[in-house]
């Protein structure tokens, strides 16, 4: 057994220190972890079992004295149930095909570190990705986006790209409230998102949008996931969350603020006690952490003073539920999507709620109620101006500047939240 470890540990010094070829991984991302100065979750998929992941601190020259890790694996496909394909041998990617789901939580990492990671299995390699912990500054910046839809578009991966460039420094956190791909089962639409580059730059977290309940084939609609099954495979959050939701509810400090991240399930939103749970999950949360943050910065991918005829259930349901619960808890901002409208409101029990409506492509025109309740600061019609948006914000000791951007870098939007 002895001799087995050894020669184990030789193929991997000897990978590391040689021209590695490429390594059929993806879906490779960071996630934060609770605390996201030491804790950091990876996720990947592969098609064979026993891969590696070797993270380094940015500053050496080689993963040679990599720290190496050995990742939980499942073995795990999308149930047949909820994919069709439209011919027996097609070859349609729908996660019909088993693959090695490995994560690891990293622990113990250096506060306002950068850090590298690659995947190895063997002498093969996948590419070099990147995460900074928090460093707990008071003075920092972090994107945020929404609706990454449809797939393969062509404006998403720009807006990320111009974002970044116009935040002007090292980001270290990106964030989105949802829809990142139109159906959850198609893979290559996963695949398009999340094997570009850029994802590798920073850590990354979501809150599940409703497309990320949805299944479709290539023939038809089927019934919806009864849970982001597939979401839950590709990312590895905080589990933290509410017990029936875990990894798709969740929270996180990043230096001076929590984030939480809300499961708002499907698409037509019900009347259901699981909000209420979570609801009673989410002042816990805050009540727990108490005097550990500076801002609370909230993900859920359903605006509750978002359309009122786009999913008229959230007006109904969820907003007499969560407008009390965020005016007791002093949430900041609510960042969220689900409409493809720009609306920003005015302040509403000291929250401001942004919808910037699509970083990708999917827009609608606003409904009359929007410009009409009183409720919002600005409404911007998207489906005249094709806009699509991604917002940079600067947090800082006396308060939070969000600033939304137009594709071509025009400047759509800018607020101050005050530090309470």
């Amino acid at each position: 057994m002895a001799k087995k470890f050894l020669g184990i540990i030789a193929l991997l010094l000897a990978c590391s220190v040689a021209l590695c070829q490429n390594l059929a991984v993806h879906f490779l991302v960071a996630d934060p972890g609770e605390d996201a100065s030491r804790e950091i979750g990876i996720n990947w998929h592969c098609n064979r079992p026993g891969s590696i992941l070797e993270v380094r601190e940015a500053s050496d020259q080689s993963f040679e004295n990599a720290q190496r890790y050995c990742p939980a694996e499942e073995v795990w496909n999308l149930s047949q149930e909820f994919v069709t394909r439209a011919e027996p041998d097609s070859v349609e990617s729908l996660f019909c095909d088993s693959r090695y789901v490995c994560s690891v939580n990293l622990s113990g990492l250096k506060a306002g570190c950068s850090y590298q990671y690659r995947v190895v299995l063997g002498n093969e390699c996948s590419e070099v990705r990147n995460f900074t912990t928090a460093s707990g500054a008071k003075e920092w910046k972090f994107v945020a986006f929404t609706d990454f839809q449809p797939a393969h578009n062509v404006k998403t991966h720009a807006i990320i790209e111009k974002v970044l460039s116009l935040a002007g420094a090292d980001v270290p956190l990106a964030v989105c409230s949802g829809d990142m791909i139109d159906y959850s089962s198609a893979e290559q639409s996963w695949k398009w998102l999340l094997d570009n580059e850029i994802f590798g730059r920073f850590l990354f977290a979501s809150s599940p949008g409703d497309h990320e309940y949805w299944a479709k084939g290539t023939e038809r609609h089927i019934p919806q996931l009864p849970k982001p099954l597939v979401y839950n495979r590709i990312f590895n959050n905080p589990k933290n969350g509410l017990e029936e939701r875990l990894n798709s509810s969740f929270f996180f400090h990043y230096n001076n603020v929590l984030f939480v991240a809300l499961d708002m399930a499907d698409s037509n939103t019900p009347r259901t006690s699981m909000f209420e749970r979570e609801a009673e999950w989410f002042r816990q949360v805050v009540e727990s952490r108490k005097g550990t943050y500076d801002y609370l910065v909230v993900m859920e991918h359903k605006g509750i003073f978002g359309s009122y005829t786009n999913d008229s259930g959230v007006a109904k349901y969820m907003r007499p539920l969560w407008a009390p619960v965020f005016r007791k808890a002093g949430v900041d901002l609510v960042l969220c999507g689900h409409d493809h409208m720009f609306s920003r409101s005015v302040s509403i029990g000291g929250t401001y709620y942004l919808d910037m409506g699509t970083s990708g492509k999917k827009v609608r025109t606003p409904d009359e109620g929007l410009y009409n309740d009183g409720l919002h600061e600005l409404v911007l019609d998207l489906k005249a101006s094709g806009q699509c948006m991604g917002a940079v914000i600067d947090v800082g000791p006396q308060g939070m500047q969000v600033r939304v951007y137009e594709l071509d870098g025009t400047l759509i939007d800018s607020f101050i939240i005050v530090h309470k």
